[in-house]
Parts: structure tokens; C-alpha cells; sequence
């Protein structure tokens, strides 16, 4: 492709648009920047307007004096430039305006960016902003009226809201719902799909609680409009010296009901941070979840692992901390100060460095990968450094992959820090390198931010500390799984033997050892399966199920990637049915995976997507024949929905608890 088929621009005297064949956002040119006036949703033929007076982009102390009426600064418009980006390592092709504002007097400077995508429904806008003078005020309020975009809505929408959380170290709960949100919400996510506004708008930045302190909420929502707020840049960290960036937003639209939607919101995260499941989908082994790193690390433990990796049919292995001369990550927890050496290979672990852990990994085709993390302690100043030690171990052993723990985003710099590592190491390695992005503690970026740079490592789960329930991470992935393409998440399984005598058997949920090892892996199947376990202390029947199981997954993974995956059935949470389906609209085949828990009725029916008035071709892929259960299933047309048409449901029945069933679906002629 050469040149952008659906992406223009188009300006009328003080007139603005930018869209494409499904979507169109227009501003004004006013006299303090650019001013949101409407949005259009082609595929409804809707036109959404704004009355709001006030420029798009506002920060408290800097633009305006939230004291005074009409206090907005005057800015004049030095340029407007467009640009084409055709071949990018991170999204789709796309066209990008830059509007850029100068205020001569207080000597203040703002960007504003917007860009459209071929053939993906949004428009995402963000700003950047210079400034001679700091923002006046109280720095340390948190109730700051920060706006860098404006959304022009129907007046009666209603739209419900999606706050999530990471720290998973320390929660289950990972999104919290709030139905017709109002006034200030803290959520990343606004979505309706109401009769006339069928639409989502994204804030691209961490969590709420993740943020430094700013606004009280990342959107106000009013009567026809909605502010995104919360920059992310505190007034302290206003610079004169360069332009600094603020979140971002992305407003998307759609035409049907809430599951075109949400089809809607995973083609925008697909297609704006590209990711190859071929390269970027893996089914890893990490030594971790044992607990016996970083001791335990060498060059004799990597080959006994990478040996059992072989035998099961592992993709990657995963060299977690313990490898470096700096001995243990305990030692930056600790505030200790790190010598320059820190990050070289341990000659006494590794006296041939990686060289023939990488010659093994090789001949089994297992592909390596690294765990880093750079020091926090020092706000990410010695970021260039750290680079040149992941740039070497790309160079001298070829290690695209590498897991990236203990990041704290304390402040701007830490966040631009880590994100030119990040960028840079994909720039130069033309997309080679990319990264395992850990969730599971202190600020980061959570669920929407640093996605086009790798996956998410999601959580910390051991027997050790009686904290790894199998039902409890199956229903962390089904519920993210609806707005999170799944195969952007790690998710996993352990060692099921280890430490019965951690669990109590009068617990609120059921221990690991009342669960299969085909049940602990099949949770992981529609995600990316990571074998937190020290695969080489697997007892043999442990091994032998979990290489049968990894040999299932590997035969049908990729067509599971390529569809649009959604949960089925109930919400998890260790009584009930639940599952999971993958749609191909392309291919109209799918495939659906049914967990029976600690249920006591043997039949469910379970709602699908996608799949009204259709008939279908049904294949068991698993359990085969040898297994101990042996499901009934049916599907057929059952229940007739509001609008009159028919639904397709699933109905099956199965015996045993903690079971699991996988079918491949085809639409029938």
C-alpha cells in the first residue's frame, strides 16, 4: 500500500476535519486553540455537535485561571502540517495532524495531535505542551480542571464506565463497573451502545489509581459533551526546554449492538498497536513461580530446563533474575546502591556466558528470552546504559524478548525514560525486540498504555504462599477478556504438587490439588499459557498431561489468536459454568472452551456471540476418546431474543467437576 485509501483532511477557513469512511472529527480555529464542534458516525449517519465554548486543550494555571471567567489564554496558530505514516512498527497506516499554538506573551507552546487510521473506526488525539513559566497555583491539588480533549455526545447519552486496576500482587478485582456514569468517573473506558450514540471513548494511560496525582477523575461527563482529563504531566513537571506529551484519547464509534462494539474497541487495540501472533504470542516457561530464583540460576539449571521445555514442546524459555553479576533484584528493593557491572553475566553462574545455553535453545528450537529491570532507585537516569545492555544481548546472543520488571513511574522523566528504552530498542532492531510489560505491582502502565512495545505479564501467583487458585485467574482472564484482546496477556500454570499443606481445606475457594492438570492449563489456552514452575522438578504424570495438553493448544492457537475472543457463561468463581469464544468473521468458524467448576447441575446453556439465526457444524476437539469424562453435547436453536429472531445457544452437559470441554465451530452452508 502506498498511499491512505479511507484517511483525509480537509480545512475550511477556520475549519478542520479529519476522518475517514467510518468516522469524522471536526474543530474550529479559535482565538485559544483549537475548539471540538463534532464527531460523526458515519456508519449510523449520526452527527454528534458541541456547544462548548472552551478550547479542547486546558490546563489550570497555564492556559486559564479556573477563578476568573473568560480567562483562557490567547494563542495563535503558527502551522497546521499533516503526515502520512505508511510503514510503522506500531499500527496500521495512518494520517496525522499536527496543530501547533504559540502564546507569545507567557511564552507558551502547544501541539495538538490528531490522528485517523485506514479502516479502524477512531480518532485519537493528544497534545503536547512547552512553557517558559511553570503553571501558578497550588501544585499539589488534586482536584486540577487539566482537559486535553473535548467530546461532542448526544444529550441523552448514557454511557457506562470501566475503571481497572493492576497491582495484582495485591488484588483480584481488576475492573469495576459503574452503570450511566456522571459527573467526574475514573474509569479508562466509556462505552454505550444507546439507540443513537453507539460509541467508546479510551483514555490511553494507566489505571486511575496508577496516575500521579492531578484531577479527580480521567473524564467529567456532562450533556453533550465529555472532558478527558489528567494529562499526566503535574505542573512541576511543565518544561521549558521541550515538549512533553499527554495521555492520549481514542474515540471510536461502531453501528450495531454492544458486542459490535466491543469488536469495535479490540480492531482499534489491534490495529493501533500491531502485534504478530506468529512472533509476539508465546507459550513460556519461567522458573519464578518455585520460588527458588535467583539462587537457583545457572548454567546447569537453564539446560536441565531447557531439556524438559524440549520434551513438553515449550516455545520459549524465560532466564528470570539471578543470571546477572549483580547477584539478586533484592538489592535494588533495597535502596542499595548498583555498581556499573551490575548487569554483565555472573562468570561464576554463566563462565561461557549465555553462549551455550543459546546453541541448546537453538537446536530445540525453544527461543530465549530475558528478565531486566532497570534501576528505579535513580528515576531511570542511567536509562541509556541499561539500553546498551539489552541492545548487547541482542547483538551477541540474539534475545528479542525480555520481561521488564520493578518499574515505578514516580514522575514524567520516569515515564519518557522508560518509554525511549522501549522505542528505541524496537526501532533498531526493526521490530525484533519487544517486551514482557509486568503488571503486577507499584505504578506502571497498566492495561492501555506501552501496548504497541509487547504483551503484559499479568500476574504473581505461588503455591509457596497459598495464593495461586485456579479459579481465581481464570476469572481475572474472563474478566479482562472482554475488553482486552486476550492474547495480549500472559496467564498461568504451576506446579499443582507443591505445597498442599499452604491451603486450608475449609478455604473460600478449592485448593490446586483438587484440580487436573489439563483443567490448570486449559484455563490458560486462549491466552498466552506460561508455565511459572521449574518445568524440570515436574513429577513425570505432571509432565506427561501438561506435554499432551501444550500439543492441543499448538495445534489450534493461531486460529484461536486470529478470531475475537469473548467470555461465555457465568463469571468464575469456582461453582458454575463458564468459557470462553473465539470468533472468525472472515472464516465464520470459531471455537468455544467450556469449564465446568464445582457445579452441582451437569447442564448449562450458554449464550453465544455472533451466531443468531446460524446453524452450525460442531467438532469435539477435546476430551478424546481415552479421557475419563465423556460430555453430551448439543446445539441448536433455543429461545426466541426480543427482536424476534432466533438464538443460537450451546447446551451441554457434563458430568464430572472441574472439567473443560473444546469445540471448533463452523457456520453451515
Amino acid at each position: 500500500m502506498n498511499k491512505l485509501i479511507t484517511c483525509y483532511f480537509r480545512r475550511s477557513g477556520n475549519t478542520i476535519s479529519i476522518g475517514n469512511s467510518l468516522i469524522e472529527r471536526t474543530w474550529d480555529i479559535c482565538e485559544h486553540g483549537l475548539r471540538s464542534v463534532a464527531l460523526i458516525n458515519k456508519s449510523l449517519g449520526n452527527i454528534c455537535k458541541s456547544e462548548v465554548a472552551i478550547p479542547s486543550f486546558h490546563y489550570e494555571g497555564l492556559t486559564f485561571n479556573k477563578y476568573r471567567e473568560n480567562s483562557f489564554l490567547q494563542f495563535a496558530l503558527q502551522e497546521i502540517t499533516q503526515l502520512s505514516n505508511m510503514d510503522s512498527l506500531y499500527s496500521v497506516p495512518n494520517l496525522e495532524v499536527v496543530a501547533y499554538f504559540l502564546d507569545e506573551i507567557h511564552g507558551i507552546e502547544i501541539k495538538n495531535h490528531i490522528i485517523v487510521y485506514e479502516d479502524t473506526p477512531v480518532i485519537k488525539t493528544y497534545t503536547e505542551i512547552k512553557s517558559v513559566n511553570f503553571p501558578s497555583g497550588e501544585f499539589f491539588n488534586d482536584e486540577r480542571i487539566n482537559c486535553f480533549d473535548i467530546v461532542p455526545v448526544p444529550q441523552d447519552a448514557k454511557f457506562d464506565s470501566r475503571e481497572f486496576f493492576t497491582r495484582t500482587d495485591f488484588t483480584n478485582d481488576l475492573i469495576m463497573l459503574k452503570k450511566e456514569a456522571i459527573d467526574f468517573d475514573k474509569g479508562n473506558i466509556l462505552f454505550s451502545d444507546n439507540l443513537n450514540d453507539k460509541m467508546f471513548i479510551l483514555k490511553e494511560s494507566p489505571c486511575f489509581t496508577d496516575q500521579r496525582k492531578e484531577c479527580k477523575g480521567n473524564f467529567w461527563i456532562d450533556k453533550g459533551y465529555i472532558k478527558v482529563l489528567g494529562t499526566g504531566i503535574r505542573p512541576e513537571e511543565i518544561s521549558d526546554s521541550k515538549f512533553r506529551r499527554t495521555y492520549a484519547c481514542i474515540t471510536g464509534v461502531f453501528s450495531n449492538g454492544f458486542d459490535e462494539g466491543i469488536r469495535a474497541l479490540k480492531l482499534t487495540q489491534k490495529n493501533l498497536y500491531l502485534m504478530e501472533i506468529s512472533k509476539n504470542c508465546m507459550l513460556v516457561a519461567n522458573p519464578w513461580g518455585d520460588r527458588n530464583c535467583p539462587n537457583a540460576i545457572c548454567e546447569e539449571f537453564v539446560i536441565n530446563e531447557l531439556e524438559v521445555c524440549h520434551k513438553m514442546g515449550i516455545t520459549h524459555y524465560q532466564i528470570d533474575d539471578g543470571w546477572q553479576k549483580g547477584k539478586s533484584f533484592k538489592r535494588m528493593n533495597r535502596n542499595e546502591n548498583i555498581e556499573s557491572d551490575y548487569w554483565d553475566i555472573d562468570p561464576t553462574k554463566f563462565p561461557k556466558g549465555f553462549s551455550p545455553i543459546v546453541e541448546l535453545a537453538k537446536s530445540f528450537e525453544i527461543i530465549l528470552s530475558l528478565w531486566f529491570a532497570p534501576n528505579f532507585n535513580k528515576l531511570y537516569e542511567e536509562i541509556d546504559a541499561e539500553t546498551a545492555v539489552l541492545k548487547k544481548m541482542h547483538d551477541a546472543y540474539g534475545i528479542s524478548i525480555f520481561k521488564i520488571d520493578g518499574v515505578k513511574l514516580r514522575n514524567k522523566d520516569t515515564e519518557e525514560r522508560i518509554e525511549y528504552m522501549f522505542r528505541k530498542l524496537r526501532d533498531i532492531s526493526n521490530g525484533e525486540i519487544y517486551f514482557n510489560l509486568d503488571l503486577t505491582a507499584d505504578p506502571r502502565s497498566g492495561y492501555f498504555m506501552f501496548l504497541e512495545y509487547g504483551i503484559l505479564f499479568l500476574e504473581n501467583r505461588y503455591t509457596d504462599w497459598g495464593n495461586y487458585y485456579p479459579t481465581l485467574t481464570l476469572k481475572n482472564l474472563w474478566d479482562l477478556s472482554l475488553f482486552i484482546p486476550t492474547k495480549r496477556l500472559q496467564i498461568e500454570f504451576l506446579n499443582l504438587s507443591r505445597n498442599p499443606d499452604k491451603y486450608d481445606e475449609k478455604g473460600d475457594f478449592q485448593p490446586p490439588s483438587d484440580y487436573s492438570t489439563e483443567f490448570a492449563f486449559a484455563i490458560t489456552m486462549f491466552a498466552n499459557p506460561l508455565a511459572w514452575c521449574e518445568v524440570s522438578r515436574l513429577d513425570e504424570k505432571s509432565l506427561a498431561s501438561y506435554s499432551s495438553m501444550i500439543a492441543l493448544y499448538k495445534r489450534h492457537s493461531d486460529e484461536i489468536a486470529n478470531g475475537d475472543i469473548f467470555p461465555i457463561g457465568n463469571r468464575p468463581d469456582g461453582n458454575t459454568f463458564t468459557g470462553f469464544q473465539s470468533h472468525n468473521h472472515l472464516s465464520e468458524c470459531g471455537f468455544i472452551i467450556v469449564y465446568k467448576e464445582n457445579a452441582l447441575e451437569s447442564e448449562f446453556t450458554f449464550n453465544l456471540h455472533f451466531l443468531d439465526e446460524k446453524a452450525l457444524n460442531l467438532e469435539q476437539i477435546y476430551p478424546v476418546s481415552d479421557c475419563t469424562y465423556d460430555p453430551e453435547l448439543t446445539c441448536s436453536f433455543t429461545g426466541i431474543s426480543e427482536n424476534g429472531k432466533n438464538l443460537t445457544k450451546l447446551k451441554v452437559n457434563i458430568k464430572d467437576k472441574n472439567s473443560f470441554i473444546l469445540l471448533k465451530y463452523a457456520i453451515k452452508d
